[in-house]
């Protein structure tokens, strides 16, 4: 949910798709959702954890697949120290820890990068 201006909305998976190589995946297991900010090229109508449980098993079997992300993570690098997010953190409560949809994806990165 986290766009910021449509727009600007990951150009490189529009020209991926422009070029038959790729494009806009939205899984949600909601179908109301599908379409309702940004129309996917694909759309996948599952949990997340089904869904990059299966793509995970499926690249695995990819024997000569080799993840090129040297130019994205330093991209990423650079955009984050030339627009720094401040991450929301709130306090527990009886056990609980409200999560801004920033800390999940702040989470989900910090374990990408560690792995």
């Amino acid at each position: 949910r986290i766009t910021g201006r449509m727009p600007d909305f990951v150009p490189g998976a529009r020209k991926a798709a422009e070029l038959g190589v790729g494009g806009i995946i939205h899984v949600d297991v909601r179908l109301s959702e599908m379409a309702k900010q940004i129309e996917p090229h694909f759309f996948v109508h599952s949990t997340g954890k089904n869904f990059l449980t299966t793509l995970n098993e499926a690249l695995k079997k990819e024997t000569d697949l080799v993840p090129q992300t040297d130019k994205w993570v330093a991209k990423m690098k650079t955009l984050q120290a030339e627009f720094p997010v401040k991450v929301p953190h709130f306090p527990t409560i009886d056990g609980k820890t409200r999560m801004s949809a920033q800390s999940v994806i702040s989470e989900m990165d910090r374990q990408i990068l560690a792995a």
